[in-house]
């Protein structure tokens, strides 16, 4: 880097590494642009000008409120605090926006955008107790089911509201991989040593039936028309009424 004054100019060779332009112990506004190659004014007391449009990748910015801008390549663009913009280029960016209210735009590219809403308005609630690790929870009407992490402890809760309808009914079919799946007023429950338990969609949440199968299920059950697909380690298995 060769500096005269307060203005820098910055280069790389091609392709040596992946570099990283840092303003992380800034408090100030930064405004960097990957990919130009003109004189830009980053912050109050810097100008700065990059050799090349293309060989810079990933910018950090500060506490201030940063605007950074991509360029064709694969960019990281992180703005730590403060109220951010990021722009992604043609590549595949990771944008991460980091504490503040963030704007994040990924552009053309296949992008990863990551933000933090804690106690912002976009929350309309809230729940940390009994939810599920491999399992996905399902919808159906108003109501959110799931299990707490992969045991078959069941909560179902108001979808509007978040309110709990049901906490911690055991299901008694062990272990679950299985997403639940809701069709045609129930919703079936696959444990992983093959028992099956299905219970009423509504806020009863009624066990109406139990099977078991003598197998190992991992896999989230299927239903097409009046089949319920099961596939176990080693098997498919087809019900039907």
């Amino acid at each position: 880097m060769a500096s005269a004054a307060e203005v820098d100019t910055v280069s790389e060779a091609t392709n040596p590494g992946t570099e990283i332009l840092s303003f992380s112990t800034l408090t100030t506004n930064v405004v960097l642009n990957l990919g130009s190659s003109a004189f830009q004014t980053v912050h109050a007391n810097r100008t700065l000008k990059l050799n090349a449009t293309n060989t810079f990748e990933n910018a950090l910015g500060g506490s201030g409120n940063e605007t950074l801008t991509g360029n064709d390549g694969d960019n990281i663009l992180s703005g730590l605090a403060g109220n951010d913009i990021m722009e992604g280029g043609g590549g595949r960016d990771i944008l991460i926006g980091g504490w503040g209210l963030d704007t994040l735009n990924g552009g053309t590219g296949d992008h990863r955008l990551v933000g933090d809403l804690t106690g912002s308005s976009f929350f309309v609630w809230t729940h940390q107790a009994g939810t599920p690790y491999v399992p996905s929870p399902t919808v159906s009407g108003h109501r959110l089911y799931f299990t707490g992490g992969n045991n078959d402890i069941l909560t179902v809760l108001d979808l509007e509201t978040g309110k709990p309808l049901i906490e911690k009914q055991r299901l008694g079919i062990g272990n679950t991989y299985a997403s639940p799946l809701a069709v045609n007023g129930r919703i079936y429950f696959v444990g992983r040593e093959g028992t099956t338990v299905v219970i009423s969609d509504d806020a009863s949440a009624e066990v109406l039936a139990r099977n078991v199968i003598n197998d190992t299920f991992d896999a989230s059950p299927v239903a097409i028309g009046k089949q319920l697909l099961l596939r176990s380690w080693t098997k498919w298995y087809s019900i039907e009424e």
